[in-house]
Parts: structure tokens; sequence; C-alpha cells
């Protein structure tokens, strides 16, 4: 389960679920809590937990410290973690300690673009992609087995003067892509191949909608 909130204060916070079920390898810290990460742009990802039955929240605790990690995305299988530097312009990989769920780097990339702003993994994991606000594009890194963030395999820079690429949705064939652009008033689709991590822009499926609700889907 995964679960991203974005909401408009100084500082956003990302949710991602760990100890969902199908998942042999969760990192969940106690039957019935589920364990989920806090992105922040103070510097760090933060943990706590979550019991479902009661809504009652655990301590919280610094699960890694790093730049900027405005929009965190965890693998399928709950082994790995991604951030996004935002003023950095970096993505960043991090290993998740199934027992205590530290966070240990692992290593970083370029996004390829100014300001990214929000990170997801594909449901194959096999693909990281990453939505540059400033730049305007959209980029994608493959996931090595090791975890670590191969060489960019895809990036889309979006046209016109001043694109702002804020979101990227993946469908649940994991064949397409959306992206929501605030500069430019649409959700632009491509296909995507997750075993080749490349992007195709599918010009049939680009949507105009109003003027600065290009945010988020």
């Amino acid at each position: 389960m995964l679960m991203c909130f974005r909401p408009r204060q100084l500082v956003a916070l990302v949710i991602a679920f760990c100890g969902a079920e199908n998942f042999a390898p969760a990192a969940s810290p106690a039957p019935g809590l589920e364990r989920f990460y806090i992105g922040t742009y103070s510097g760090a990802i933060y943990q706590s937990s979550l019991n479902p039955g009661t809504g009652s929240f655990g301590a919280i605790s610094v699960a890694a410290t790093t730049g900027n990690p405005s929009f965190v995305a965890i693998t399928p299988n709950r082994r790995f973690l991604y951030a996004v530097d935002e003023f950095a312009g970096l993505v960043v990989g991090f290993s998740v300690n199934p027992t205590n769920g530290v966070l240990t780097f692992l290593n970083q990339q370029s996004s390829n673009g100014s300001g990214p702003a929000h990170v997801v993994v594909d449901s194959s994991g096999r693909n990281v992609l990453v939505a540059n606000y400033g730049g305007g594009s959209v980029t994608v890194f493959p996931i090595q087995a090791n975890g670590q963030l191969g060489a960019a395999t895809a990036h889309v820079q979006h046209p016109g003067v001043s694109p702002h690429a804020h979101c990227t949705t993946l469908d649940a064939s994991n064949s397409f892509a959306f992206v929501c652009d605030l500069g430019l008033d649409q959700i632009r689709s491509y296909v995507f191949n997750p075993a080749a991590g490349t992007l195709t822009t599918n010009t049939t499926l680009i949507t105009s909608v109003a003027a600065g609700s290009g945010r988020d889907i």
C-alpha cells in the first residue's frame, strides 16, 4: 500500500507504507503495525508506524539524513526506497533494513532536470520515474539488482516556455505513464516499456486541464 500526501505547507509529507500483505520481505515493525516513511525539506527521511485498527501512530525517528528528500517511493518488495533531493536536482537510493526500518545510502543520480518534485517506482520494481518540476521533464532510471540506480534509460523534455512536470502516475497495467504538467496545464501520456525503461510520447492522449490544475493525479 502506498499513500502520498503533498500539502501546501512548508514541509511536504510523503508516506510509503511497508508491511502490506503479499510481500514476504515487508519491513513491518511488529504484527498489526505498518511502518511508513516521511519525506521532508529538513534534511532527513523519518519513519513511524501506524496501527490500522486504532488509527494511532508510533514514535517518529530519523531513518536517514539526506539533502531535502521532499518525496519518497518504495519498491513493491519493500527492499529499497528512493527519494528526490529537490534543491540538489538528485534522485537518491537507499536499502531498507527490514528489522528496524533504518535506510542505508546506496547511490544517487542527477535527475536530469532542476527541482525534481515527484518520484515513483513502477509496479515491476525495475524502474524509478522522476518528474522534474523546474526542468519540465521526466526521467527514467533502472533499478539494479543491488538497488542502486543505473544511468537514465529515458529522458523526455516537455515543450513550451515554462513546462513544470509535477507528478507521474502509472496505470494498472504498467504500460502507460501520465505526467501532470502545471506549467502547460496538461496531462501528458507516454507509452511505458518497463523492460527497457523507455517512454514514447502518446500524442493522442495529451489532455488540457483548467489553468493551475495540472498538479497531481
